[in-house]
């Protein structure tokens, strides 16, 4: 099987951003409940 990596897109991470939500003792996970985390998914210099 062959990877292929590449930058993620600024729309691929407000995808994951905003829609991927976890349930119950795994919404830890979610990036939007840490505002640290989510901005430095978000900050496009990164």
């Amino acid at each position: 099987m062959d990877y292929f990596f590449q930058s993620m897109t600024q729309e691929q991470a407000e995808l994951i951003a905003y829609q991927w939500k976890y349930k119950d003792e795994y919404s830890f996970y979610d990036i939007a409940a840490d505002q640290e985390d989510l901005q430095e998914l978000l900050d496009e210099k990164h």
